[in-house]
């Protein structure tokens, strides 16, 4: 199991993701991929260290996300890896429509064979592009115990003061000069079923 983040992590394990739909109230509008990557999920950053599939159950054919190492970057004998996909897009604008300074909680279906890094991203107009945007890191996770398992992450993030979008970023990221434990080709990440909703607010609030 990677090491190198801090892990807070609420995660609940089992055999089979099930095809969740769209709850109500998610932001997300194609979570569960069954209108491919590109509808509403994109890659922002790869520099060609990755590759995006949708892969499906064998017997369900339920479908999912899949991000895979394809090599790693090389500059004088240091290796680098830095791929991300982004869930949030509507049209030639990125993100979904959020409140300033609220908080939002998330929940998706992954398998992992490396800890990742994620991230809001949020922004101040409709059309600001994606790596303009401010940077609100979540609590990472890492490797499930059973990286072929489904597991269930959950976390928060909160808006900035001026946001009017905001998207998710999963990202693998390592150097090999400071990993204990650098991600290998064939190094891969899995999600599914996607789910955003502002918090409800606390009983008598």
């Amino acid at each position: 199991m990677n090491k190198i983040f801090s892990v807070m992590l609420a995660a609940a394990a089992f055999a089979g993701t099930l095809s969740a739909g769209n709850p109500e109230g998610n932001l997300v509008k194609n979570g569960d991929f069954k209108h491919g990557f590109f509808h509403e999920a994109i890659p922002v950053k790869s520099a060609g260290n990755a590759k995006f599939v949708i892969g499906k159950e064998p017997t369900t054919q339920n479908r999912f996300l899949r991000m895979e190492v394809v090599s790693l970057k090389n500059t004088n004998n240091r290796l680098t890896l830095n791929c991300a996909f982004m869930v949030g897009k509507n049209g030639k604008n990125y993100g979904f429509v959020v409140e300033p300074d609220t908080v939002y909680e998330i929940s998706f279906d992954y398998k992992s064979s490396y800890g990742a890094v994620l991230w809001a991203r949020s922004y101040k107009t409709k059309t600001e592009k994606h790596w303009d945007a401010q940077s609100l890191r979540c609590k990472p996770f890492a490797a499930p115990a059973s990286p072929e398992k489904w597991t269930t992450y959950r976390g928060t993030f909160k808006t900035a003061a001026n946001s009017v979008t905001a998207a998710l970023m999963v990202q693998f990221w390592a150097d090999s000069k400071s990993a204990k434990v650098m991600p290998q080709v064939g190094t891969y990440i899995e999600v599914d079923n996607i789910v955003i909703k502002k918090q409800a607010p606390e009983p008598g609030k």
